[in-house]
């Protein structure tokens, strides 16, 4: 099975041949790599024809327009002072992400799936209410995914931080996967597969830092997860943030041959 196979079966929750990787990797990251060695035997240079890769349509969330466009804190301030001025402009980024798409297909692109991202929390939990969620962002993010659903297109979800009191939304809104699920956000996937793993994918939860402390930390990381969670299909391999400079090709490689043997 090829790369897009891989994680078109995952994402529709049957049980490919192995499981899929992806990772964040920095242009920094690569460059340092490539002065390393040049025998690696995967390919960081992306010049390879790309139809056997699931190709993504990637956009900030209606939140995520917000946030880059006002500042974080000014949206925030916003949601507590003028609620219904920031449903509307959610309401206008919506409309934004449809219609960039259809720009792009116009154009000529295919995409198997869309990624969208924004931040919805920190370390501790949701940067606001459940409520104002529900009311105001949560219809957005269900169109968003009957739009794309109705193009056979599964939805991924990008959110840093603690995360866990938006899954049962996420999965109500039609999100197919959500990314990265910060080890240290309190995020356990083995644990949440669990309690959700029949209705959403898991991308992500492997320890950047353990890539970080060296060959001991992210074997133990990855035997102990990847063990639990290729059960049943249903996760993607991450780790849960972009490979930092930190982290050596040697190491990283050593990670990459750790999943395959799993």
């Amino acid at each position: 099975m090829n790369s897009k196979e891989i994680v078109r079966e995952t994402l529709e929750f049957k049980i490919p041949d192995r499981i899929a990787v992806w990772d964040d990797l920095p242009e920094k990251t690569l460059k340092c790599w490539q002065k390393e060695r040049q025998d690696f035997d995967f390919d960081i240079t992306f010049e390879k024809e790309e139809r056997n890769k699931f190709l993504v349509f990637r956009s900030s969330g209606p939140f995520g327009m917000a946030a880059e466009k006002k500042g974080l804190q000014k949206v925030l301030e916003d949601i507590a002072r003028d609620p219904k001025q920031i449903e509307s402009i959610l309401k206008r980024n919506t409309d934004r992400i449809i219609e960039n798409f259809e720009n792009s297909k116009n154009n000529g692109f295919e995409f198997d799936g869309a990624w969208l991202w924004s931040d919805l929390a920190y370390k501790k939990g949701p940067l606001f209410s459940i409520d104002f969620y529900k009311k105001a962002l949560f219809p957005l993010h269900r169109e968003l995914c009957k739009f794309f659903d109705s193009l056979k297109l599964p939805v991924i979800y990008h959110s840093d931080g603690n995360i866990k009191e938006f899954i049962p939304f996420f999965i109500d809104a039609g999100f197919r996967s959500i990314h990265p699920l910060q080890v240290n956000c309190g995020c356990d996937v083995t644990e949440l597969k669990k309690q959700y793993g029949k209705y959403i994918v898991f991308f992500g939860n492997i320890s950047l830092k353990a890539f970080e402390d060296g060959r001991k930390e992210i074997e133990s990381e990855i035997t102990k997860k990847i063990e639990q969670l290729k059960e049943n299909g249903g996760y993607i391999y991450s780790a849960d943030g972009p490979i930092s400079e930190a982290v050596s090709l040697e190491t990283y490689t050593f990670a990459l041959n750790l999943i395959k043997k799993q």
